[in-house]
């Protein structure tokens, strides 16, 4: 039986996210080298370390670490809802998390300006909410493939924060159903929030498969419920701790023809499309 359903991932499989947040940073980090003359780019590099351990000893860290909250968007999320009461506490907690970032950032260039690190941190919100980068293979292919499968999205981090990527970039018309892991508690790779989404689908999945770009969490999580799996590897990246997909592709565009090689629960026609 052919497959009739697919999971897609968000972040760097149809939304340009890490370069968008590359770009908030240096558009922030301009205004220093504007007013102080740092260079910019040390600068990005500097607050993107200062923010990690920042970010690992916020209160509330542990529902950020078991829904998939970055750094980087800690930065600009507004932790919006009361579905959870970590949300509260990682609410109140941004606004100083952003300035010690800042803070420690400029002082690692020996520069103590309040009132810049106010105006950095929320240009970094300006510029990167408003930027909805959609990779241009994702549209043309989502055209066909939403009239072959029921489509579910599935991805981890905020439930307002993806929610808002999603809607802000136009893409959400093309899913049946939305899973955000800030909704469930849960993030990929658990096999919880694989099966809730195909639940939302009524899909098996025996007759489905997530496509991705994470080893990790796309696939390797898809697998353990038995899904098949579509690596999308933009960047051409090697394969890594025994994570075999079993489909390998370089873009979306390819994605509607490889998956006519796919049967379902009795796999693929073909053997599996690896770059190796």
């Amino acid at each position: 039986m052919p497959l009739d359903a697919l999971l897609i991932d968000l972040d760097d499989t149809l939304l340009v996210e890490f370069a968008s947040a590359d770009e908030a940073f240096h558009q922030a980090c301009l205004l220093a080298t504007q007013k102080h003359g740092v260079h910019a780019d040390r600068l990005h590099e500097t607050a993107r370390r200062i923010a990690r351990p920042l970010w690992y000893a916020a209160p509330g860290r542990p529902y950020a670490a078991a829904i998939g909250i970055s750094s980087w968007e800690a930065l600009w999320a507004r932790f919006e809802g009361d579905h959870h009461p970590d949300l509260a506490t990682l609410r109140a907690y941004a606004p100083t998390y952003r300035r010690d970032v800042w803070t420690q950032a400029l002082a690692a260039f020996g520069i103590d300006d309040p009132a810049l690190v106010d105006e950095m941190s929320h240009h970094f919100g300006v510029v990167r909410r408003g930027i909805h980068d959609v990779y241009p293979d994702v549209r043309p292919a989502l055209d066909i493939l939403a009239r072959r499968y029921r489509l579910g999205l599935v991805t981890n981090g905020l439930a307002c924060l993806q929610r808002y990527k999603l809607a802000s970039s136009g893409l959400g018309n093309y899913f049946d159903s939305v899973t955000v892991a800030g909704d469930l508690g849960i993030a990929k790779p658990d096999q919880a929030i694989f099966r809730h989404a195909l639940g939302t689908l009524r899909a098996d999945a025996a007759h489905a498969a997530m496509v991705g770009n994470s080893l990790r969490s796309d696939i390797a999580g898809a697998q353990g419920v038995g899904l098949q799996s579509v690596w999308v590897n933009r960047g051409c990246e090697p394969l890594s701790n025994g994570i075999m997909p079993d489909i390998e592709i370089e873009t979306l565009a390819e994605l509607p023809e490889v998956l006519a090689t796919m049967t379902g629960a009795g796999g693929i026609d073909t053997q599996p499309r690896l770059r190796r």
